[in-house]
């Protein structure tokens, strides 16, 4: 280059000479070392990168005397670099438009390389903190995950890092972040780089969390309702037994006295049963098609007494109401749980806001809600501004049983029941609350098919209806032998002739036997496969005019519902019944018999 600087010029890539002159030319002139990189042309035409070193080497008095360099090829260097160079900026053209947070880290001089935008939309917090220390990221991690989040830093090289966390944003809300972490590797296997994504999943962990709590609601629900089952059955021997009793002993006012007491108490436990099994959906429900904002006008005077003076009542009745077909007694009370309990939630007195809306949930909210179908319901809100509930109220407050308020001032029962209401007439209900300010209810039901008008529900037949029944005869199918020997004593002395089968199969020879039978009093679930919504069909092949009473203390859904059961010689009794409601339930079935 010495003897032909010429020469040498000629080699170096056209783009790139200019530049390669006026660096070895200033460099000349300050006697400065250095380096330089450019491409050099060989005669062949190939293109290769150099690296040229260069340094002035002076004599004793600090003139120059030699102008000394070290040329290498880098071509090979450089062409991975522009390999990796492409390949992050495909990394980052990706990064730019997916909802993940990409990041690329230097493991070596602990520097953030990129991080997408994203991480400004799920942290809340600008991405200039991560460039200027990667550091700050760690600091928007929840306390009480830094240390484990911190600690598996260290797996990051390995290719083990794989962590669930979660982040404060900095206006308080809470995110939950999975975050994966990948080495990069060079072609001599060191790590150079580390490339992580990391997703948001707070709603995936909310609707398994949601998922979680409707599992254990449903397995609850389940015992509550086998519990409820069999108690029904033992405490309809008991309240027969005493009635009939109270009968023989009526001229014993001691005894008439203990038996009325004992009857009492009968009567409060047959209402215990009945709250579990709303809560477990198997209550029978009584539906007409109603309007929601003419039941909770009608409620206004109780709701007022209940109250008190110091709960101020708001009522927000939306325009032109779709109606709903649902059980309006169990509405009611719905609603008046729900009132009393934000009355105990306001000690000092506050306001009770009823509304009411027309409202379609569609896919984004069953998303959220992955039990509830998707379409037009209506709307009804109960909101408090009282003391509010904590996370673990708000996730057991349907629990049957759980209470917050002192022993003696609740059974824990109200909320669960007005759940089991809502979700056996089809809608959803869930609950809003912060500590400090207050509480709201929304529930959500179905609105009625088209051409449902809104009305008066059904009243049910009085004791009034008069029939003579005697000599009337009595099919009886019941599985509990106590339960059986009771309701025969009981239809005995409503001078019935009485036949008795324990499951639906022998129901059926007794049929067989004895074909003169005016009315079938059937337990609706059995033993043998056969239900006796089953055994009512067999049965009117042959005598399609038979009277049927079913009697249940635990029914599924299907069974339960009073419209399910549609023949017009069709009635209802469920356990426990005292011997007053089965004689009026005979009665009615007979009455046209």
């Amino acid at each position: 280059m010495a003897a032909d600087p010429a020469l040498w010029e000629k080699t170096i890539h056209s783009e790139d000479r200019l530049r390669v002159i006026a660096k070895f030319t200033r460099a000349v002139t300050e006697q400065e070392s250095g380096e330089i990189e450019y491409r050099i042309v060989h005669r062949d035409g190939d293109v290769r990168w150099v690296v040229d070193r260069y340094s002035f080497e002076h004599d004793a008095a600090g003139k120059v005397i030699a102008l000394t360099g070290i040329m290498s090829d880098i071509t090979e260097h450089k062409h991975a670099e522009w390999q990796r160079e492409q390949a992050e900026e495909r990394f980052r053209q990706l990064a730019e438009n997916i909802r993940e947070v990409f990041w690329l880290t230097d493991p070596q001089k602990n520097t953030m390389l990129y991080v997408s935008p994203a991480y400004e939309a799920i942290w809340g917090r600008p991405t200039a903190s991560l460039y200027a220390s990667p550091r700050n990221w760690l600091e928007a991690i929840h306390p009480d995950d830094r240390a484990n989040v911190e600690a598996a830093l260290y797996l990051q090289e390995t290719g083990n890092y794989d962590e669930k966390y979660r982040i404060v944003r900095p206006d308080g809300g809470v995110r939950w972040i999975h975050d994966k972490a990948y080495p990069v590797r060079d072609t001599h296997g060191a790590v150079y780089r580390i490339a992580g994504v990391a997703e948001d999943i707070t709603d995936q962990i909310k609707l398994e969390g949601q998922l979680r709590q409707s599992q254990k609601m449903e397995a609850v629900g389940q015992l509550s309702g086998g519990i409820a089952h069999d108690f029904n059955n033992r405490l309809t021997v008991i309240m027969g037994n005493l009635q009939l009793l109270q009968r023989k002993l009526k001229d014993d006012p001691a005894a008439a006295a203990m038996i009325d007491s004992a009857l009492s108490a009968s009567g409060g436990a047959a209402d215990l049963t009945r709250r579990l099994l709303a809560f477990s959906r198997q209550q029978v429900l009584e539906p007409a098609v109603l309007d929601v904002n003419t039941l909770i006008t009608g409620m206004q005077d109780l709701l007022a007494k209940t109250l008190g003076e110091t709960v101020e009542i708001v009522t927000l009745p939306g325009p032109a109401l779709w109606p709903v077909q649902t059980d309006p007694h169990l509405l009611e009370n719905a609603v008046l749980n729900l009132a009393i309990n934000a009355r105990d939630a306001m000690p000092k007195g506050g306001t009770l806001t009823l509304e009411t809306a027309n409202i379609k949930l569609g896919e984004d909210y069953v998303a959220a809600h992955p039990y509830t179908v998707p379409g037009e319901y209506v709307f009804i809100g109960i909101s408090d501004t009282g003391q509010g509930m904590n996370e673990e109220i708000k996730r057991r407050v349907f629990e049957p049983f759980f209470t917050t308020k002192p022993p003696g001032k609740g059974t824990g029962l109200g909320l669960s029941m007005v759940y089991g209401f809502v979700k056996q007439a089809g809608g959803t209900i869930e609950v809003y609350s912060e500590e400090g300010h207050g509480t709201s209810f929304k529930i959500y039901l179905p609105r009625a098919a088209a051409g449902g008008q809104a009305g008066a529900a059904k009243g049910q037949p009085g004791d009034s209806e008069a029939v003579l029944v005697t000599g009337k005869t009595v099919l009886l199918v019941e599985d509990d032998p106590a339960v059986r020997a009771i309701a025969d004593a009981q239809l005995r002395e409503l001078g019935c002739r009485v036949l008795t089968a324990g499951s639906g199969p022998e129901a059926l020879e007794v049929f067989a036997r004895q074909p003169g039978i005016d009315l079938l009093f059937t337990d609706m679930i059995m033993p043998g496969g056969m239900t006796g919504i089953e055994l009512a069909g067999r049965l009117r092949e042959k005598h399609p005019n038979l009277a049927v009473i079913y009697t249940t203390g635990y029914a599924p859904q299907t069974a339960a519902n009073r419209w399910t059961i549609d023949h017009p010689n069709d009635a209802w009794l469920a356990k426990p019944y005292l011997p007053n409601d089965l004689r009026a339930a005979v009665c009615r079935a007979l009455s046209g018999n």
